[in-house]
């Protein structure tokens, strides 16, 4: 992406670097994060509410558009965040999956909500602890506020 700037009548380009992933946990800003079921790494696995507890199961990383799983190393394929089958029904449940770049796994941090750009929906886990997460139209409810720490 570039930048421009101009200065004494001279128009300069400058490129915009994107911050590189770092580590993170979702939070409610309470006491729920979002969790990969079992600290299992295997596609499919759901991803879900539960009480935090700073395990590798609550430890991930955002690079601003992918969400990676627990134990994925940047450079190398891993596991990401992805809406099931690129799925845009509300309702469809989120997991771990290959990372592919597709629709499914970019999400957009904004206003405390983690959005789904496939599907212009954000995550959602509802008021419930253990609930899998899902995608539901964005609303701001409890269930799809995210504080990343």
């Amino acid at each position: 992406m570039l930048r421009f700037l101009l200065l004494a009548g001279f128009l300069f380009a400058t490129a915009i670097s994107f911050p590189s992933a770092h580590a993170a946990s979702f939070t409610n800003g309470f006491t729920v994060c979002l969790d990969d079921e079992g600290g299992n790494t295997a596609n499919g696995t759901p991803i879900r509410s539960f009480p935090c507890n700073v395990t590798s199961a609550q430890d991930w990383s955002f690079d601003g558009v992918k969400i990676f799983g627990p134990g994925t190393i940047f450079g190398q394929p891993g596991k990401c965040v992805e809406v099931k089958g690129g799925g845009t029904a509300a309702g469809t449940p989120i997991q771990l999956s290959d990372c592919t770049g597709s629709g499914g796994q970019q999400w957009v941090y904004s206003n405390n909500l983690l959005v789904n750009l496939g599907s212009r929906q954000c995550l959602d886990v509802g008021l419930v602890v253990n609930q899998v997460a899902t995608i539901q139209p964005c609303n701001g409810s409890a269930g799809q506020h995210w504080v990343i720490r």
